[in-house]
This record gives structure tokens, C-alpha cells and sequence, in this order.
């Protein structure tokens, strides 16, 4: 089933897009918010209802002057799901099965060692194991990375935990084992925005920062650095930033002495105990507010997201975030910017790799002339799904 790409209209991502941000939307409401003549809602709907992608959900009262009683319309959260898979460092993944009303319908960790080598081959492993404990089909599978990454292109510029120092192309990888589900890449930090944009889809989430931080007290017992790793998600106008060289969100405290090795002052002794030392995760948090706060006025954020790694010591943060951003504010009316744990917890980097997909499935092109980035995945979303599409009308 061609539909959704044998037209140039933009009327069917509205449409789609519409119903997804607004569940239980009639026809007639869809053409007045869309500014789009009836009879083509009536068309494009019809067609959608008929491909599966989109249900009718109940009837509505008729008017007081009689007339055919509106009927509401929502996504068909069972037509597919989509994988999102958290790569994390040395050891282990996690999980996050979303259907599309972008609900987290299963969540897990399992242990497993990455390598380049063995990427694309374990994530295919774990697609078929998934696909063969669900029902329905996987239209996509989104990868959280952390590291440098190209998402638009596949490539993995830099990775510690894949030990990748130069680029290395995913999507090739993947093309070799002839694997027919699409399949993308993201930065970790970035996911974990890509997830809260998907989780507020009435778009008054617009701009916001996200700080995704990580303990890794073994890293820096057995290489002496690291040890804590923060990454940075950064969301303009509801666009999630990676920048020319896609090193947008890579991270290191301006009170770092000149060539150190790790993103923060504290010496190895406080990185070794800074989940069980008070003093030396208040100073970690004070130092990192601190560079997070420079950010998020400058840059008038709205919303501050955290998350990553759980600690005793969890309820000080958010109070520690607010002093630095107040300090660091020159006026006497102080910009509202809210700060809140991220929305899905230990899972917010695989679920966000989900997030990814469904904010470009149910994205609305913008009207140019040759494909930008966003096309070209939606693109390769869409097909999936009308892979799906003709699969059940051949087995019906």
C-alpha cells in the first residue's frame, strides 16, 4: 500500500500527526484545526482507517439539529511497536517495547558485552527474540549510544564503551545482514530529549536541557579516569541540537584543571565515593548546576530534565539546581524553568530511542524542495509500516 508516499500532500502527516496529539478528534474537527476541506479529511481518514494505522474509538452525540453523530478517532496503538535498545557501557542493555500512543508496554535489562564488531549482529538477535514474543510486528528499532554520533548518516564517530575511535558506519552493518527493519542510531543524551518530547506531545515543551549523568566507579578503578560521565541533551523550539559536527551536548565542567581527562575538578578519590560520600556528591552537583545553569539562562530554557543514575542522596539535587540558576540570573525577576527527573527513570535512553522514531512518524514535512534529514527517516519509518500494511492484506 503506496498511500502515504505516493502523494506529495501534506495533508496526510497533518492528519496523522492531529489525531496523534489528539486522541478522540472527529473529522470535523480535524478539518477545522487543519484548516482542511472536508471532503478531503473525509478521504485521507478513510484511507488511513483502512491501512490500520489510525481506529475509531466511540460516537459522539449528534447535534441539537440532528445530523450523522461524530465519530472520534486515535492512533491504533496495537498496529506495531517499536524497540528501543540502551547500550550500556561493559556490560549490559536495556529494553523499551512503546506502541504508538508512545505507552511503554514492556521494559527490562539484559547482560550482554558490545563490540563493534558484534553490534549490528546482537541487536538483530534480540529484534527476532522480541518479535517472537509479541504479537505485533516491530516497525522500527532505535539504538542509544553514548558517544559521538552522526544519526543522520549511521555513523559512530566515538564511542568508549564500543571502543570506537574512528568512524564506523551502523547502517552498512546492518545492510550486510540484509535486515529488513529499519533501524537507527542515537546519541544517549539525545534520546532521553527525544523521549520527553514524545511523552509531550501537546507541544508546550519547547525548549529544554537535558543533563543525563552516569556513576562508573569501575571505569575509573580500572583506567583511572572517567568515573562520571554527564552528557547533554539540548531541545530548540522542540528540535533536538547536535550540531554541525553532531558533537552538540559533549560535555567537560569549566572548572576542569588545563588537560585533565575527566569532565569534572573532583580528584579520584572523591569519584570513587561520590555515591556514598554526601560533601563530594553536593560539590559534584554544585559544580555541574553551576555549568547547567549558563546554559539554561542563556538560553531561556523552560525545562530542566535529569536523570540516569539513582542516589541516596537524590532529593538534594533539584534544590541545588535552582540556587545555581538563580545565582546565575542578573535580573531581578527570575525566568520560569522547571526542573524534574526524567519521565522514565533507568529507561528514559532506550525509551527515548523509540521516541526518536515516533516523533518522526508522526512529523510533518516541511515543504522544500530536497529531503532534509527528518524526511529521509520518516521516509523509512513509513515504508515499514506500509511493509506491515501489505503483509496483513496478503494474509487476509
Amino acid at each position: 500500500m503506496a498511500f502515504f508516499t505516493d502523494t506529495n500532500s501534506l495533508n496526510i502527516p497533518k492528519i496523522l500527526r492531529a489525531v496523534w496529539q489528539n486522541k478522540g478528534i472527529s473529522r470535523i474537527e480535524l478539518s477545522r484545526l487543519l484548516e482542511i476541506d472536508k471532503s478531503t479529511v473525509t478521504l485521507i481518514v478513510s484511507k488511513l482507517l483502512e491501512s490500520g494505522i489510525i481506529e475509531t474509538i466511540a460516537e459522539g452525540k449528534a447535534g441539537a439539529t440532528g445530523g450523522r453523530k461524530p465519530v472520534h478517532l486515535a492512533i491504533n496503538k496495537n498496529f506495531g511497536v517499536i524497540l528501543g535498545v540502551e547500550i550500556q557501557p561493559y556490560s549490559s542493555y536495556k529494553l523499551a517495547v512503546t506502541n504508538l500512543e508512545g505507552e511503554l508496554v514492556r521494559s527490562e535489562i539484559r547482560n550482554e558485552v558490545f563490540t563493534s564488531e558484534n553490534l549490528a549482529s546482537k541487536i538483530i538477535e534480540i529484534t527476532n527474540s522480541i518479535q517472537e514474543e509479541i504479537e505485533a510486528p516491530i516497525i522500527s528499532v532505535g539504538i542509544g549510544i553514548s558517544g559521538i554520533i552522526d544519526s543522520v548518516n549511521g555513523i559512530i564517530r566515538r564511542s568508549i564503551p564500543l571502543d570506537i575511535t574512528s568512524d564506523f558506519n551502523v547502517y552498512e552493518e546492518f545492510e550486510k545482514h540484509s535486515f529488513s527493519i529499519p533501524v537507527f542510531i542515537e546519541n544517549d543524551a539525545n534520546c532521553c530529549a527525544w523521549g520527553e518530547l514524545a511523552l509531550n506531545r501537546d507541544e508546550k515543551l519547547r525548549n529544554y536541557l537535558v543533563l543525563l549523568i552516569e556513576f562508573r566507579k569501575d571505569e575509573i578503578l580500572n583506567t583511572g579516569k572517567g568515573g562520571i560521565a554527564v552528557g547533554l541533551g539540548i531541545a530548540i523550539d522542540r528540535k533536538v541540537y547536535s550540531g554541525s559536527d553532531h558533537t552538540a551536548g559533549e560535555f567537560k565542567s569549566i572548572f576542569t584543571a588545563p588537560g585533565s581527562l575527566n569532565q569534572f575538578s573532583l580528584t579520584k578519590d572523591e569519584t570513587v565515593n561520590i555515591m556514598n560520600d554526601k560533601s563530594v556528591f553536593l560539590k559534584f552537583i554544585s559544580e555541574l548546576s553551576k555549568n547547567a545553569a549558563l546554559l539554561v539562562n542563556t538560553f531561556n530554557m523552560d525545562h530542566l530534565f535529569f536523570g540516569g543514575t539513582e542516589t541516596d542522596f537524590q532529593d538534594e539535587i533539584i534544590p541545588v539546581m535552582e540556587a545555581a540558576i538563580k545565582d546565575n540570573w542578573m535580573y531581578s525577576e527570575q525566568p520560569e524553568c522547571s526542573i524534574s527527573e526524567f519521565s522514565k527513570k533507568e529507561f528514559s535512553v532506550a525509551y527515548g530511542a523509540s521516541g526518536l522514531i515516533l516523533e518522526h512518524l508522526f512529523s510533518i514535512p516541511p515543504q522544500t524542495i530536497a529531503p532534509d534529514q527528518n524526511q529521509s527517516t520518516r521516509q523509512n519509518i513509513i515504508s515499514s509500516i506500509e511493509s506491515i500494511v501489505d503483509a496483513r492484506g496478503e494474509a487476509e
